[in-house]
């Protein structure tokens, strides 16, 4: 392997993982949804984002990432075509089953990079709760947007921030120019009723709650929450260095020892 660059899982032998976690106990799974995100974003951007995250992360520590895990819970998104849902029972006994082999080989520690950011979290939490329970790895869940949040707030200007906006469109104008389109695209802030609940991550809901197909279809009428038209390449690009800047903080911990 050589150093500076970012360490895939599927392109090492045996012998290359076997030296790796010899002496990294590590690893980096991006994990998201296939799911519509508007007229201007591709079904991918929860894939794309935390990819592009957890390699920058791996090029500064070495640690690997293994390939992406890209079904999740999303059914309120099958209003629109395109989405795949999985069911949070399957993708909890997936992790469960990545930890179990993982154990094997060394690995204490995975870090999912959350790409689907409040979509699967609680899914996530219960994987996490098993995999503690019946192996000896620990299941960390870092969210592209909580990681950071403070810049991530401060680097967008629209006033709501909730799905395909802004800030998506601008990671992925940063990371794949090619597939975003916000030619016409215009501001949809609908909110819902109760000042109790919120679907803007700037002013966070009071009580949890969750949305169906209907409901999703009254929030975001084409798909999206938010103001993609404000996106930036710049922007997305300050976003990705300081969300990946703070994970490689976090690995750096993980490797020193116990971080709880």
């Amino acid at each position: 392997m050589e150093k500076g660059k970012p360490v895939f899982y599927k392109e090492l032998s045996w012998p290359e993982v076997s030296a790796i976690f010899s002496e990294k106990h590590t690893v980096l799974i991006p994990i998201g949804s296939t799911e519509q995100h508007g007229h201007h974003l591709p079904l991918g951007v929860d894939l794309f984002i935390p990819e592009e995250i957890a390699a920058r992360a791996s090029e500064k520590t070495g640690v690997s990432v293994l390939p992406t895990i890209p079904f999740v819970p999303c059914s309120w998104h099958e209003c629109f075509p395109g989405a795949i849902n999985v069911s949070a029972e399957v993708v909890i006994k997936a992790l469960v089953d990545i930890a179990e082999s993982l154990e094997q080989y060394g690995v204490l520690n995975i870090v999912l990079v959350n790409g689907h950011t409040g979509g699967c979290d609680s899914t996530l939490v219960v994987a996490a709760d098993e995999i503690k329970r019946k192996t000896k790895c620990s299941l960390y869940i870092a969210s592209v947007v909580d990681l950071a949040l403070d810049d991530v707030l401060e680097i967008s200007t629209s006033p709501v921030l909730g799905h395909a906006d802004e800030v998506e469109t601008s990671k992925m104008m940063a990371i794949r120019p090619d597939l975003v389109h916000i030619e016409g695209v215009k501001a949809s802030n609908i909110e819902p009723r109760s000042k109790y609940l919120s679907v803007n991550y700037r002013r966070r809901s009071k009580i949890l709650f969750r949305t169906g197909k209907e409901d999703w279809k009254r929030l975001a009428p084409d798909g999206y929450i938010g103001d993609p038209s404000v996106a930036t390449a710049e922007k997305g690009e300050k976003m990705l260095k300081a969300i990946s800047d703070e994970l490689v903080c976090f690995l750096n911990e993980l490797e020193k020892g116990s971080v709880i």
